[in-house]
């Protein structure tokens, strides 16, 4: 886990270290979502072009949060779509730096306050029609 002070009461948090494997399909609906919590790297996989899995997580403070994907075991989805969401599934933001990125997403929220969240991970436009991915 990567916490790191910036200001008073100010973390910087990532997913990395512990690996998990995400919870077994349906898992794209809050009800159903795999929890995870900082410090845990999630081995995931895309099964279909509709596939979209969901994380819960819940921060004890106000955080800085860092969430990365990369390739996972072969075959890899190789490009991937992560979206931050409130505890109502509303959308706080959306990342996909596409081609950029190899294909691989990378979003960082600012000062959010202590509370429940949910990442979603999807296909990229230009992914594979299923593969793996970790999320980090």
């Amino acid at each position: 886990m990567l916490v790191r002070l910036l200001a008073p009461f100010v973390a910087t948090a990532a997913l990395a270290g512990q690996q998990v494997s995400e919870a077994a399909e349906p898992n794209q609906t809050l009800a159903t979502a795999t929890p995870i919590a900082c410090g845990v790297e999630v081995l995931g996989s895309l099964s279909s072009l509709v596939d979209v899995d969901w994380y819960t997580l819940t921060l004890a403070g106000p955080t800085d949060l860092r969430l990365e994907t990369g390739p996972g075991l072969a075959p890899s989805i190789g490009d991937t779509l992560v979206s931050l969401l409130d505890d109502t599934g509303a959308v706080l933001q959306l990342q996909d730096d596409g081609l950029a990125a190899e294909g691989w997403s990378r979003l960082f929220a600012r000062g959010l306050a202590a509370g429940n969240y949910v990442v979603a991970v999807e296909r990229g436009s230009s992914a594979a029609s299923q593969g793996s991915y970790v999320l980090d």
